[in-house]
């Protein structure tokens, strides 16, 4: 009789260390150069944990990432650079990583 595994979600990939890691599309600026994807660490071997948290992360950053897809020019129509719209998603993404561990936290084992 086959078990019942649960695969890990799409986004998740996991270091050879064996530790979990969220890949986020970065949007193509009109150059088209750098990588497709930021790899953001969620700091758990874990793949229960590494969902939940992947999970909660993509609700808590939703709005920031459709500005984010809307803005890949900024107000004079110049595409912005890839390493600083790189930069800025990285930014938001470990602010908001702290944030949902610290929830998580606060609220207990149960989430």
């Amino acid at each position: 009789m086959a078990r019942n595994v649960r695969q890990p979600a799409t986004h998740l990939t996991v270091s050879g260390h064996g530790i979990y890691y969220m890949r986020v599309p970065i949007p193509r600026t009109s150059g088209g150069h750098g990588r497709k994807y930021l790899q953001l660490f969620l700091g758990t071997s874990d793949p229960d944990k590494a969902g939940r948290l992947s999970r909660l992360l993509l609700i808590e950053t939703k709005a920031f990432m459709e500005q984010i897809n809307q803005a890949v020019v900024d107000r004079d129509g110049v595409p912005i650079p890839y390493e600083a719209l790189k930069a800025r998603i990285e930014t938001h993404y470990r602010a908001a990583l702290e944030t949902v561990k610290a929830k998580r936290n606060l609220a207990g084992p149960s989430q």
